[in-house]
């Protein structure tokens, strides 16, 4: 089965990243793929569990084991709004 890492800056105050992840897992929902993603924040992070997801925390550590883990990789940024 094919893993895709999700990467951007999700679960960090960053709304207009947030909404793109979350129209990214409900289009993935309907291929069945894994999804690997790192949030910043616990709360976020169980909001997007129930998209078929793995979540870590947001650590180097994770971000070189989703990027081992993961067949394909997906950079993900908005620049649009920042809430700070």
């Amino acid at each position: 089965m094919r893993k895709f890492f999700l990467f951007g800056y999700f679960g960090r105050n960053n709304s207009s990243d947030n909404l793109m992840l979350i129209s990214l897992l409900r289009y993935m929902l309907k291929i069945k793929y894994k999804k690997i993603v790192l949030s910043g924040n616990l709360s976020f992070s169980n909001k997007i569990k129930n998209f078929n997801t793995i979540v870590y925390p947001r650590t180097f550590f994770n971000f070189f084991k989703s990027l081992f883990q993961c067949t394909d990789f997906v950079l993900t940024d908005d620049s649009w709004f920042h809430d700070n």
